[in-house]
């Protein structure tokens, strides 16, 4: 649980980020961006990963 709540709260960063990386100079903010991009679809995976595993804690205890 921990873990989502972790993810989340980085996801919810990720605007924050990419409103600083506009005022960046162009070579910078281009490479920023992309970053921003790639560690965002690793956060969604990991989160992706991690509410489906709790779902399946859940369907075991029943």
């Amino acid at each position: 649980m921990q873990a989502i709540e972790t993810v989340r709260s980085l996801l919810d960063e990720i605007p924050v980020l990419a409103e600083i990386s506009k005022d960046m100079p162009f070579p910078y903010n281009v490479v920023i961006r992309q970053k921003i991009k790639e560690f965002n679809t690793y956060l969604t995976e990991i989160h992706t990963k991690e509410i489906q595993k709790q779902e399946r804690k859940k369907r075991t205890k029943k």
